[in-house]
């Protein structure tokens, strides 16, 4: 169906790779250079590149996870600059990106979103509606697929603006790994995890209010 389409739109390539391998993405753009970026400052969103995303399978949401560190960490297609992406995923991994605080959903996958991603809600699945929250659906008003059989009931689309940056990852990884761990802790408990002298650096550059609290709080 694809190449009988494409044989109207001479422009559109079928690259017959495997898109799981990352290394396919570099013979694309170095080798065959059948897809050839500008590359743009990153202090706006790419004006010439999108990247679409089709990752509704059993493994979408773990490559989703590595699309966003590709972004975090400014490499693969976001060597270009900021890349917008639009990505099809399940409700139960959009759900995560847009967790607000005291849900258990939110987790590391919202924290990585949060820090490189402005990220928007575009479209869902009817049936996928009650998963997010009010605030959620009012603040993107996404448009909303009918469940009329032939369209799959968990789906959502979500568009990806990368944000600029200057967070150093190995700490930040470091960090968001050990708290999340303990998340139910009050955080003056918690950040005992983080080495040496944490504790007592914390204690006294932070509000004591926000030390009682954990992070589903």
């Amino acid at each position: 169906m694809y190449r009988a389409t494409l044989k109207d739109h001479p422009s559109m390539v079928v690259y017959d790779k495997n898109p799981y391998k990352w290394e396919t993405f570099i013979e694309m753009t170095k080798e065959d250079k059948v897809l050839t970026p500008t590359t743009q400052k990153r202090d706006h969103i790419h004006d010439e590149f999108l990247i679409t995303a089709n990752l509704t399978n059993k493994k979408g949401e773990q490559l989703y996870v590595q699309y966003l560190q590709c972004v975090a960490n400014k490499n693969w297609m976001q060597r270009f600059g900021l890349v917008k992406m639009l990505v099809w995923i399940p409700q139960q991994t959009a759900r995560k990106l847009f967790a607000p605080f005291a849900t258990k959903d939110r987790n590391r996958l919202t924290l990585l979103s949060e820090l490189a991603t402005d990220t928007k809600l575009i479209a869902t699945s009817e049936n996928s509606m009650s998963k997010f929250t009010p605030e959620c659906l009012q603040k993107f008003d996404p448009v909303i697929i009918p469940t009329d059989g032939n369209s799959p009931d968990d789906l959502s689309l979500v568009e990806v603006n990368p944000r600029d940056h200057d967070v150093d990852l190995d700490n930040w990884d470091f960090v968001t790994q050990k708290l999340m761990v303990l998340k139910s802790q009050p955080i003056e408990e918690m950040i005992e995890i983080l080495g040496h002298g944490a504790h007592d650096w914390f204690i006294s550059n932070l509000d004591p209010v926000l030390l009682k609290k954990n992070l589903m709080k």
